[in-house]
């Protein structure tokens, strides 16, 4: 799993639209990878895609889905905000 704290996002159009239409900044997404989610490593598409599920610095609770490029490098390719179900697991992961 790769250390979602010190990895570099790679933006292109689509995905920064796509991320606007649920309100997700590009600022709200460089929080939320510095604030280290939880992931879940998923192969079943055939790339190396990652749900990830953490908080901005505001508190808001997100999934982003995340495919590794190389090294530290990443594309986020859908996000949205976390439900209720999906909070509880993070904070008993995390111990909050």
């Amino acid at each position: 799993m790769p250390n979602w704290g010190i990895i570099e996002v790679v933006w292109n159009d689509w995905i920064e639209e796509k991320l606007s239409k649920k309100n997700i900044t590009k600022n709200e997404v460089d929080e939320f990878m510095k604030n280290r989610p939880h992931g879940v490593s998923d192969q079943s598409h055939g790339d190396n895609r990652h749900f990830l599920i953490g908080q901005t610095n505001q508190g808001r609770y997100l999934i982003l889905v995340a495919v590794i490029l190389n090294g530290n490098r990443y594309r986020i390719i859908s996000g949205r905000n976390a439900k209720n179900n999906q909070k509880r697991l993070y904070k008993e992961k995390r111990n909050i």
